[in-house]
């Protein structure tokens, strides 16, 4: 009896893989699949997503084996070992307001201006909801930890009540807020209590955005930072009505004391890297990041390069999209030199092994993980999104492409559903050739390294990024 329950199971298994696949094949195509076998797939792929996982960092990108420990830098873990600053007792306070405080871009500037505002005079706490836009799969939290860990006032607060009590039971100067929940902007008008926000991308202002209400949310804060100048005229151009002077951008930096720089020679040896090259893209597993895009075109790079290999490493944001592009790189011809690898808390290894860095997304804000590469010598690839015309568009650090929707403002005036699933998006044929291209160049970039790395850290670095921040905080406090 039990073993015909069994079977039984397993034929009704096959037959929903079977209908999600079909399912999956509807979506690339940009077909639209009846809702009862929508519904359907959807439940099966729901019951799997705590198992759609990607590999760590067991073994070798090339080769068998087993890796040893990481060849972490020496001075790495800067905050691990170095005491907080400690303003002042009357220095103002700041509540940091985050979502899903993982190891995101947005969650990366928020766990850095909670380490640093203090330097400058500010005193920070910070408070996080997870599973703010949508769940996600492993630890939504891994910052708020390393932080708590290291010293700093990190609080949970999963529902708007935990939230209340909070601001409640401590006089918090100002609120940052950096992808959180909207209530925030509630409780802090209900207690007399300034509120920045901060537009790291206009993605998730384009998630089926009443932008009548958003003009409205606008009016309620202090001010409005935006990682970079066309985020800042993006947002505007959508709220006509809104003061120019409400919206201030203050571009994105990188931290340098999280990042080290990596001996190249020992990365690549941890990897199995030799005389491959390699392609490094670091960023999490979702639509906007559009890794489906990316494998498709470096499986056209690949058939023409027999030396180059993609690694693409961060956390699953959206399992279903994970799940998709993992059946795509499993079909592609180069799938053996494609690795797909879950977050690594040491970028600086992968940035030193990487002979460039490429990223093909939909939109981005200032993407971090480009600077990242820049300033760790490695030459990049972006497409038209956010700031990557002040990051590679004169060629001075990489190759600028075409937005995989052609244009980059197509982001909002176009459906992304036919695209995402798209083996010939708009901008395939300049993506191929720019990384084909960098691979031809190789020597040349790798003479200029140094030159990169100098270049980055005069052009991305923190102090101006932290102490305009500071002051605008400081700004949104009334005067007693």
């Amino acid at each position: 009896m039990a073993s015909d329950k069994l079977k039984a199971w397993l034929v009704r298994l096959r037959v929903q893989q079977h209908l999600t696949r079909l399912l999956m094949y509807a979506k690339r195509k940009g077909l639209r699949a009846p809702s009862g076998l929508r519904k359907l797939a959807g439940r099966y792929l729901r019951s799997r997503e705590s198992d759609i996982t990607l590999p760590g960092w067991e073994s070798p990108l090339v080769g068998a084996g087993s890796l040893g420990p990481a060849p972490v830098p020496d001075d790495a873990g800067w905050y691990d070992r170095t005491p907080r600053s400690e303003p002042p007792a009357d220095a103002p306070r700041c509540l940091i307001a985050v979502g899903d405080f993982d190891v995101a871009g947005s969650s990366q500037v928020a766990a850095f201006l909670a380490r640093r505002l203090p330097e400058y005079g500010v005193r920070t706490s910070v408070a996080y909801t997870t599973g703010v836009f949508r769940p996600i799969t492993g630890s939504a939290a891994r910052l708020g930890d390393e932080l708590r860990s290291q010293g700093y006032d990190v609080t949970e607060v999963p529902v708007r009540g935990a939230a209340e009590r909070l601001l409640d039971a401590h006089a918090f100067d100002v609120i940052s807020a950096h992808g959180a929940e909207p209530w925030w902007v509630e409780l802090a008008n209900e207690r007399g209590i300034p509120m920045i926000d901060t537009l790291h991308g206009m993605a998730y202002l384009l998630m089926g955005l009443d932008w009548e209400t958003e003009a409205r949310r606008a009016q309620r804060l202090s001010r409005i930072t935006a990682v970079s100048e066309l985020v800042r005229e993006q947002y505007l151009a959508r709220l006509p009505g809104l003061d120019p002077d409400h919206v201030v951008a203050i571009p994105n930096c990188i931290d340098e004391r999280r990042l080290p720089r990596a001996d190249r020679e020992a990365a690549r040896r941890w990897l199995g890297i030799d005389d491959e090259f390699l392609f490094v893209s670091l960023g999490r597993f979702s639509y906007w990041k559009n890794t489906y895009g990316l494998l498709a075109a470096f499986d056209e790079v690949a058939a023409a390069h027999p030396e180059a290999h993609l690694l693409v490493a961060g956390r699953i944001e959206m399992a279903t999209y994970t799940y998709i592009t993992c059946e795509l790189r499993d079909r592609l011809a180069a799938k053996d030199r494609i690795h797909l690898r879950d977050h690594f808390e040491h970028p600086s290894i992968l940035l030193a092994a990487a002979d460039a860095f490429v990223l093909d997304s939909f939109e981005e804000g200032g993407p971090l993980a480009s600077m990242e590469a820049l300033y760790a010598g490695v030459p990049v690839i972006l497409p038209d999104v956010g700031t990557a015309r002040e990051q590679v568009g004169d060629g001075r650090g990489g190759y600028l492409v075409s937005n995989p929707l052609g244009d980059r403002l197509a982001v909002f005036n176009t459906p992304l559903e036919p695209h995402l699933y798209s083996t010939g998006q708009a901008n395939r044929a300049e993506l191929v050739a720019a990384m084909s291209r960098m691979i031809a160049d190789r020597s040349s970039w790798s003479a200029r390294r140094a030159e990169l790395q100098a270049d980055a850290a005069e052009r991305f670095g923190s102090e101006a990024f932290i102490s305009a921040h500071a002051a605008l905080i400081r700004g949104a406090i009334p005067v007693a």
